[in-house]
């Protein structure tokens, strides 16, 4: 048996999957869009068109209709994933410097709708 039969989940808190039609609106300071791709009580996943650089500190405008919330979070890792119309797409991973309150991760399974995220 290999590390690839029995995976260690290094996780604390599980995630849950934000569809894309999601209508969660999430902005990197200063006010560039990004698309939520998951998130937990301690951290997230985002996809932007803007660069993001490990182990900086950022913070996210996370609003998915219950009212904004503003998260400060750590960059643990950040790559280009593909090239949109010239524009490089980065996809992080991001943890929470303090743990989300539940209320903001719950409304992202039960949401449907069409969202305009990366459009700049």
């Amino acid at each position: 048996m290999d590390a690839t039969d029995n995976p260690v989940e290094r996780r604390s808190a599980p995630r849950t999957t934000v569809p894309p039609s999601s209508p969660v609106q999430v902005r990197v300071r200063p006010g560039h869009h990004a698309r939520l791709l998951d998130i937990s009580t301690h951290g997230a996943r985002i996809e932007t068109t803007c660069r993001v650089v490990p182990n900086t500190s950022i913070e996210l405008r996370i609003d998915a209709g219950n009212g904004p919330y503003v998260a400060r979070a750590v960059v643990v890792r950040s790559a280009i994933t593909r090239l949109d119309h010239a524009l490089a797409v980065y996809e992080s991973a991001v943890r929470f410097q303090l743990p989300l309150p539940g209320v903001i991760v719950t409304p992202f399974e039960a949401v449907d709708t069409a969202s305009p995220c990366l459009q700049e």
